[in-house]
Order: C-alpha cells, then sequence, then structure tokens
C-alpha cells in the first residue's frame, strides 16, 4: 500500500532541497514536493510514498517515457491518492 501525490512541476528554479530516503539523498526541484513529504510521514509507521521525480529518473528518457505510461496504474492502484497544492 501507498499513497500517491499530484502536484504541479512548475519551474525549476534555484528553488530546490534535498530529502534523504532510507539513507539515499534526493534532489527535490521544489520545495512544496518536499512540503508534501513532511506533511505526510508518520511518528508511527512507515509511509510509503509514491512521487514521480523521486520514483522515475527524470534524467533518463527512455525510462520517463515507459513509467510516464504506467502513471495511470500507480494512481488508480494506490491506497489514497494526495492531490498538492503547495
Amino acid at each position: 500500500k501507498y499513497v500517491a501525490v499530484s502536484y504541479a512541476w512548475g519551474a525549476s528554479t534555484s528553488n530546490f532541497t534535498s530529502i534523504r530516503v532510507d539513507g539515499y539523498k534526493y534532489i527535490i526541484t521544489a520545495k512544496h514536493v518536499a512540503a508534501a513529504l513532511r506533511m505526510l510521514r508518520s511518528q508511527h509507521e512507515p509511509v510509503y510514498v509514491w512521487l514521480d521525480c523521486v520514483c522515475i529518473n527524470q534524467a533518463d528518457n527512455t525510462e520517463r517515457g515507459h513509467q510516464v505510461s504506467l502513471m495511470k496504474d500507480v494512481f488508480t492502484q494506490a491506497s489514497k491518492v494526495v492531490i498538492w497544492l503547495g
């Protein structure tokens, strides 16, 4: 079970931050996405979150194209979908 998050991409500027997931550092190009992750986390149990900017290699056009075709399934199979407006 996981939460899928939909959000507006916005312009990629110097407005970025980083997060750590299982010891790995990820650059998040919009601080409002990091805010969504902070809101979704739980102190009591793991919360599995699907975010395209973390779960899809945005630098690999082939992977990105393939994964975009699967996004309908990602969202329909999620236990919860969150629309993050920032």
